[in-house]
């Protein structure tokens, strides 16, 4: 195997001194600590890695299963969110707990969308698309992570507490009802998008997903303070209906992308 610089074998082990980084496609993460080696044939060893921690509030009432479940079916798809996981804090509520990328204790700067999609064009149309799909018109310079030349600042896709569910507690049925056919393509990255040509294939990852997976996900998170199970089943009956119409909204939103000069032929 090729080492990368800095990285050095001592008795036949990569020396964790000179392994303080991951680097994965879904972004760059530090490792903060290293613990006891484990038994097992690949050299396991415990290690501890930064994490950004969310909980519902009252701005925010459907922070947790906004996260969860949008942040699964994104990366499902092959967006780079970063991973994550529901966790029980010592109170009995719940947390979502997604790896911190970038730098340590630095936030990315705000997003020059212009740059990420002449850089990016084919995960700017993948982020049009999910947006669509999960209701999401909070697509900012804030939630959207990429500089250009900077590697420690890769393409990343995250903050998805208030799309979906929405942010008013009790309302997510009514929500999810009213803006069941609502085109809903918004955000930084419309205006600066040139192609149509990336959509097709992001149309076709949404709608290989099965309502079943769907089904599964919500159910994850129907908790006391997660959400009822009226609240999941009609967020998978929306997310299912939505799943098999991505083109055909999109296709419909051309005004609200009035840079992309020919679109590709209608034909699926």
């Amino acid at each position: 195997m090729k080492l990368s610089k800095g990285m050095r074998y001592v008795n036949g082990l990569l020396d964790e001194r000179s392994w303080p980084v991951t680097r994965t496609g879904f972004g760059f993460y530090e490792i903060d600590a290293w613990g006891e080696r484990l038994t097992g044939a690949s050299s396991p060893q415990r290690c501890t890695l930064p994490g950004v921690a969310k909980r519902n509030s009252a701005d925010a009432p459907y922070a947790v299963p906004n996260e969860f479940i949008c942040g699964r079916l994104g990366l499902l798809i092959g967006l780079p969110v970063p991973p994550g996981a529901v966790v029980t804090t010592e109170d009995g509520t719940l947390a979502y707990v997604s790896l911190r990328f970038g730098p340590r204790e630095e936030s990315p700067p705000p997003l020059d969308p212009r740059e990420f999609v002449e850089d990016n064009p084919s995960i700017a149309a993948g982020v049009i698309a999910f947006d669509y799909w999960i209701g999401n018109a909070d697509r900012h310079e804030h939630n959207l992570a990429y500089v250009r030349g900077e590697p420690k600042v890769p393409v990343t896709v995250f903050d998805h507490s208030h799309a979906l569910l929405g942010t008013q507690a009790g309302a997510a049925v009514r929500r999810l009802r009213a803006m069941l056919d609502e085109p809903l393509v918004s955000g930084i990255l419309r205006q600066h998008i040139t192609s149509s040509r990336e959509f097709g294939d992001w149309a076709k990852r949404i709608g290989a997903i099965s309502s079943e997976l769907i089904l599964d996900l919500c159910r994850t998170v129907v908790h006391p303070d997660g959400i009822t199970a009226e609240e999941c089943a009609v967020a998978a009956e929306f997310l299912t209906y939505r799943k098999d119409r991505v083109l055909e909204k999109i296709r419909g939103s051309r005004r609200r992308m009035p840079n992309i000069q020919g679109w590709e032929p209608d034909e699926d």
